[in-house]
């Protein structure tokens, strides 16, 4: 199946599950496990365009999740505006998803993402304006950790164009 089939094959499946009135930009999430616990870890950012990026989140968050529907290798969808990042009383940052705009991704889903895992479109350990420095930035409230210290000039995040609140470094 080819990356455009998976795309159509996502955009119908959260259609379906009353997800019409929303971003167009989706995550998909995964379920891991970490020191025998299950963890949620972002997978991939799907942008307005279709265009799938990955490492667009910092990877060193934990993930508000609930416990009851993590299952180990199990792939999830929300949309872009789903995810917020919590930060408060210096205590760690971490991301938060809107339980009312999970869709479980099935076993068939699952399997084309296995099939195409080695196909990868856009890895963003760089900056994603000048394309030579290493993301230091991470945006609030959307979380995207998409750009360097010198880059840092936009009022909206490059990725998700969500107005930029406040920032971490």
């Amino acid at each position: 199946m080819s990356e455009n089939d998976m795309m159509s094959m996502l955009n119908n499946m959260m259609s379906n599950m009353s997800m019409q009135n929303v971003s167009e930009e989706k995550v998909i999430l995964k379920c891991v496990k970490e020191n025998k616990r299950l963890r949620i870890k972002f997978y991939s950012f799907i942008d307005k365009y279709g265009k799938k990026h990955y490492n667009v989140y910092n990877k060193e968050y934990n993930c508000q999740f609930p416990r009851e529907i993590r299952i180990e290798n199990r792939y999830y969808a929300v949309p872009s505006n789903a995810i917020m990042l919590i930060e408060y009383n210096g205590k760690r940052p971490f991301y938060k998803i809107d339980e009312t705009n999970i869709v479980i991704l099935g076993d068939i889903f699952q399997r084309i993402i296995d099939e195409n895992k080695n196909m990868v479109v856009y890895q963003e350990p760089e900056c994603v304006i000048c394309l030579s420095n290493m993301c230091q930035i991470t945006y609030l409230p959307c979380g995207h950790k998409c750009v360097c210290n010198n880059c840092n000039t936009l009022d909206t995040c490059p990725l998700c164009r969500v107005k930029i609140e406040s920032l971490m470094r």
